[in-house]
């Protein structure tokens, strides 16, 4: 069977500690014969932006594997933390699935 996860918390070489209960269902489901892949859709912002978590998102690869897993990371843009906006976190959300 060919299973696909949409998930913002999944561990890959990138963010290891992310999602570690997932990670062991997965294995076992591999270990069962199954095929897995995952989406974990990031957030992006501009280069120019100069705060160091930015940089390292940036680095993380469109694709990765990890176990067996294919890890794929569509990238949606990063609107901030709104400031309490609702406007803002609707869109935000809106991004994120889009990206998916």
């Amino acid at each position: 069977m060919k299973i696909l996860v949409a998930s913002p918390q999944f561990p890959s070489p990138a963010m290891p500690m992310r999602g570690l209960t997932s990670n062991e269902q997965f294995r076992l489901l591999r270990e069962a014969g199954h095929e897995v892949s995952a989406v974990v859709p990031l957030p992006w912002a501009p280069p120019g932006i100069p705060r160091a978590l930015w940089r390292w998102r940036r680095s993380i690869p469109a694709v990765e594997m990890d176990y067996g897993v294919e890890i794929a990371h569509p990238r949606y843009l990063s609107l901030g933390s709104g400031k309490g906006l609702v406007a803002t976190a609707g869109l935000q959300r809106r991004l994120y699935w889009r990206s998916l």
